[in-house]
This record gives structure tokens, sequence and C-alpha cells, in this order.
């Protein structure tokens, strides 16, 4: 239930920032570190959140569209939940393997979670988020070497 873990004064969209904020701060503070560590578990948590916030801003319409059965049966927040976690999951792989550009990320995330029916959407946005990332900026391991003169690059 979302009103379990949301901010009330804030509300979902509020509650979202705060975290992505913190999540931001942190992941900043430990990428510059003189040895930086915590690239993949931050990256995923903010690709998560980012996932996340571009479900809930879809219109509850296209949703139930999309979750729509043919016999007509009621769609449960039960359903509703997992589909909004299909897109925190695809959110970070595909954030998390443009920070890193590694594809493993999309296979990982594949194989630990086994969800056979997710295999498209989480490649697809996987390759376009690396294709992108790639026309922005430099791997955070290259361009982190590069920034130390110990590239080569």
């Amino acid at each position: 239930r979302q009103e379990d873990w949301v901010v009330g004064s804030h509300g979902l969209a509020g509650t979202f920032a705060i975290c992505a904020v913190m999540k931001w701060f942190t992941t900043m503070m430990a990428l510059s570190l003189a040895m930086p560590t915590g690239v993949v578990a931050p990256t995923m948590i903010i690709g998560g959140l980012i996932g996340r916030v571009f479900g809930s801003l879809l219109p509850e319409s296209v949703v139930d569209f999309i979750l729509a059965t043919p016999d007509g049966s009621l769609i449960t927040d039960e359903v509703r939940g997992a589909y909004m976690a299909r897109f925190a999951i695809i959110g970070a792989a595909s954030f998390c393997a443009a920070v890193c550009r590694a594809f493993a990320m999309a296979i990982t995330v594949f194989e630990v979670l086994a969800l056979p029916n997710d295999v498209l959407p989480l490649c697809s946005a996987t390759l376009a988020s690396i294709f992108v990332a790639n026309k922005v900026e430099l791997p955070f391991f290259d361009r982190n070497l590069a920034g130390r003169g110990l590239g080569g690059i």
C-alpha cells in the first residue's frame, strides 16, 4: 500500500524527490572519494527511482488499458503494484548499464529475477540507455581514469 511508505505531507512525487536527492548526494560522496566505491548499487537505486517515477506519471486510464485482461477481470492493487515494480526494475538495470556501459547489468537482473515477459523491455531499455550515454559522456570508470591521467583513452 502506498500509504505505508509515502511521506504524508509531501505526497508520492515529493517522497520520490526526497529519496532521489538523498541518494544522489550519498552517491556523489562515494564516487568522489580518492578510491571511488559503490557504483553499481547506488546507480541501480537511482535508476529504480527514476523508473518508478516514470511509471507513476502514466495516466491511470493507460495503465488500466495495458493491464486489462480479455475476460474483463478486476485489476487488483497487487497487479498494479507488480506493474509499477517492473518500471523500477527496468529503470534500475538501464540506468546502471548506462553509467557502467555494461549490458551485463540487464543479463544479471534477468537472471536474478527470472521475469521472462520482461526480456524485451529490459534489453531494449538497456541498449537505448547505453546508446544515449555513449553520445553524452565516457563511462564512469573511463572518465575516472582519464581524470587521474591514468587512462590511455
